[in-house]
């Protein structure tokens, strides 16, 4: 603000020209000075705007309020400052109605956007008589605004939540006077909130629990003591309602009583129980030290203060001696720590009921196995201790851990089993029977031995090398009757413990092996027969105990199955090779003969052909036909041995080549019958092996044009090929005879043959068909009608290329 010179006509104040009279006194110019330095260093803004809105001048305080430079402030528009710029023409038009006003609330945004609840004084100034501007102070009121909201929504809250609360809920005046109760507090005394205001709630009181209702609150009034009491209400109707009432002063902003707030619970059901619980307590406590569970009580310490006869029986102790301790000191020695911690949980914690189980040491140094129930025992003024129900179950647990133990055993068994029958390769057998058997019976060395007339031969160990006893343990051999243990084990057909061989007189020391200190061997058995022997050695006495004779002999029997297995897989796969030599060492002893055979039926058809003797001429056809239908089956049993034995390079086959390729070994047949055969000119390749392929579709072409049937009028075949998913479909079809339902059973077993009148086919060629495309990953089947033909259908994989 700036000030004229002394004698001038006219006053600067806050940069607007004011006029002044000559005339006017020194001291009122005084005054004014005083009284701008006034409003700049006011707490509150003060502000002056031309009568358009624009800030002509506005001190520190309305630009700190504003958060903005005066520089910001000065020539901007008082509007630009509202947070709804429509109130500045209410605030206006109020002003020029009044001339004054006061204390008018509005919400103004600061620079930085945030809002800004405020109360305005302004007034209009005037230059000559007319309005020239408005000038004013701007009051900030946000806080005490959020306030006045945060205290409407408290209570606003406060109403709700009262209103659906379980519990009753009153509101009192600083001297007592109820002014408000929730509809749960009017539920439970009788009344209605109306009656209840003022003073009016005492009369619901039960009268021989007037006094000390109204002294508890005269204590708390004046005192300022805790309000805390269960008491009765009766209402008009004559109900009686126990009730847990509890009540606590409300201080204001300044720390003053305003009123006082309760609660109260319904505590009936409570207190009819109590009540039945005290009338039956003598039959209780008869009951309770006859029990034969252990029945106890502590304080909130967990100290024992109450224990039935019962505790004598489970630990030995009387209940005089037991009376002080603590619950925890029953537990034994190793568990006392964590069940004192689960106690302490349950009292500190709250918690209402547990229950655990922990063992206990009895006096005479027995140790048992108990379950506890305990549950909190709760007052008014806190929690009292607990009580507690203790039940003996020892038999129960050796129950739960024998069944455990079984459940282990038989896991691991299974586990075992599946394992060492995995394979069917001997070695790999007798190799996993010595890594398995660690999961059954825990031991350093073991040994399976085979027996053979008599003479127990070490087939596999594990373990022993470490001792340096490797080259001495290999192929070692003992005769059964000689060793005592293995005679022991073939007359009872049950295993033998050794728990120490120390102390053993038969036990035989074999040299570098005097370190063996404890033994466990079970005869492998398999049916009525032993073939071996399930050794197991232990460096420490007493390792293996009677306990570990029934699942020793039950993995043993698991070993034996899987050795007699992998023995007959053996037999099996050296059978079968012998018999695939076999029949291509016949097949090929058949087929020189017949070459011979077949020359010199030849030769017997030139001869007979000059003489003429026509009878001749029929037998020696027949010679050459037989001779050719032998070496069709020698052909066919070759192919079959190939299929079995043969390792197929895979290549990409036209397939309908392949087809036309085998339609012409039949050409003479297909012309001479007057057949139809139409091979589809879009079949889908195959990655797979092209000759055995061409005898499949030979072998199928083959069998339509022997079955079309020598009446047909129309006789035709068709093959053609499609792809249908992961697989390629070929199909060969006829109209001929057609196959029976119960012919169909037999359709692709060696040897069978159907319509023999047809032909004297040899029956091989479905088999060889069939093995040929399972050789080749793929299947064959057939559908067929009587007299409406057949079709062969057969799929191979689609090439992963």
């Amino acid at each position: 603000m700036s000030w004229g010179q002394q004698g001038s006509s006219e006053l600067i104040l806050f940069g607007i020209p004011i006029p002044v009279s000559e005339d006017r006194e020194a001291g009122r110019l005084d005054q004014q000075r005083r009284y701008y330095d006034l409003l700049q260093n006011s707490g509150d803004a003060a502000y002056i705007t031309a009568i358009d809105g624009t800030i002509l001048e506005m001190n520190m305080a309305g630009c700190k309020m504003l958060g903005a430079t005066l520089e910001e402030l000065l020539g901007s528009n008082a509007k630009d400052w509202y947070v709804n710029p429509g109130d500045r023409k209410k605030f206006r038009k109020e002003i020029e109605d009044q001339g004054t006003v006061n204390s008018y609330p509005l919400s103004l945004k600061r620079h930085d956007g945030s809002l800004l609840e405020v109360l305005i004084t302004s007034t209009i100034w005037k230059i000559d008589d007319s309005p020239a501007g408005f000038i004013g102070l701007i009051q900030d009121v946000t806080k005490e605004h959020r306030a006045q909201e945060l205290l409407a929504e408290r209570e606003a809250r406060f109403r709700m939540l009262a209103s659906i609360a379980p519990v009753g809920i009153y509101l009192t005046n600083d001297v007592g006077g109820c002014i408000y109760v929730n509809e749960a507090w009017c539920a439970l005394t009788g009344i209605s909130s109306e009656d209840a205001k003022g003073p009016g709630w005492i009369n619901t009181i039960y009268d021989e629990d007037f006094d000390q209702v109204t002294a508890a609150w005269d204590r708390l009034v004046n005192d300022g003591e805790e309000f805390a009491l269960e008491y009765r209400f009766q209402s008009s109707t004559g109900r009686i309602t126990w009730v847990s009432g509890k009540a606590r002063p409300l201080l204001n902003e300044n720390s003053i009583i305003s009123g006082y707030i309760g609660v109260i619970t319904d505590i009936s059901e409570r207190k009819l129980f109590e009540a039945a619980l005290e009338a039956s307590e003598s039959q209780y406590r008869l009951l309770v030290e006859n029990a034969s569970d252990v029945v106890l009580t502590t304080d909130s310490d967990g100290c024992i203060n109450y224990v039935n006869l019962a505790i004598e029986t489970l630990t030995g102790y009387t209940s005089a001696e037991i009376l002080g301790k603590h619950n925890a000191d029953l537990a034994s020695p190793e568990s006392r720590s964590a069940v004192e911690g689960i106690f302490h949980s349950q009292i500190q914690e709250g918690i209402h009921e547990r229950e655990l189980e922990y063992p206990i040491l009895t006096k005479s140094g027995e140790h048992r196995w108990v379950e506890q129930r305990s549950k909190l025992i709760k007052t008014e003024t806190g929690i009292r201790g607990f009580e507690g129900v203790i039940r003996d179950i020892t038999e129960r647990k050796r129950a739960e851990e024998a069944e455990h133990q079984r459940l282990a055993l038989a896991e691991a068994l299974q586990e075992t089993a599946a394992a060492i029958n995995s394979t069917l390769d001997i070695d790999e057998v007798l190799d996993l029977i010595l890594v398995s058997v660690k999961q059954v019976v825990p031991h350093d060395m073991v040994n399976i031995m085979l027996v053979e007339d008599g003479i127990a031969t070490i087939a596999r160990h594990r373990g022993y090398v470490d001792w340096g006893v490797d080259s001495e343990i290999n192929g070692l051999k003992f005769s059964v009757e000689g060793l005592p243990n293995f005679r022991t084990m073939v007359e009872t057909r049950r295993p033998f413990i050794i728990a120490d061989t120390q102390d053993c007189p038969d036990w035989t020391v074999e040299p570098g092996t005097e370190w063996i200190r404890s033994y466990a061997g079970a005869p492998i058995r398999v049916e009525d027969e032993i073939i071996g022997f399930l050794n197991l050695d232990s460096m420490f006495p007493n390792v293996f105990t009677p306990d570990h004779e029934a699942p020793l002999q039950a993995f043993a029997d698991q070993a034996g199955v899987a050795l007699k297995n992998a023995e007959l897989f053996a037999n099996l796969t050296a059978r079968n090779q012998e018999l695939y030599a076999f029949s291509h060492t016949v097949a090929h002893d058949l087929k020189a003969p017949l070459q011979i055979l077949l020359g010199y039926a030849d030769l017997l058809k030139r001869g007979v052909a000059k003489t003429e003797q026509k009878e001749l001429m029929v037998s020696s056809d027949m010679i050459s036909s037989f001779a050719l239908k032998m070496g069709t089956i020698i052909d066919s049993l070759l192919l079959l041995a190939e299929v079995r034995g043969k390792e197929l390079e895979l290549a990409t086959v036209d397939m309908q080549a392949t087809a036309e390729s085998a339609a012409l070994r039949f050409e003479n047949l297909i012309q001479s019958r007057g057949i139809t055969l139409a091979i589809d000119e879009d079949m889908p390749s195959a990655m797979t092996y092209g000759p055995w392929i061409e005898e499949v579709f030979a072998n199928l072409i083959g069998n339509a044009v022997k079955y079309i049937g020598r009446e047909n009028p129309a006789p035709r075949i068709e093959v053609r090929g499609y792809t249908a998913g992961l697989q390629i479909v070929y199909e060969v079809i006829d109209n001929g005879l057609g196959i029976s339902e119960d012919d169909q059973k037999n359709l692709f077993q060696p040897f069978a043959r159907f319509h023999k009148t047809e032909n004297l086919g040899h029956g091989l060629g479905l088999t060889i068909t069939q093995r040929i495309l399972h050789k080749l990953k793929g299947e064959i089947s057939a559908t067929s009608k009587p007299g409406e033909g057949t079709t062969f259908r057969f799929n191979l994989p689609i090439s992963k290329n």
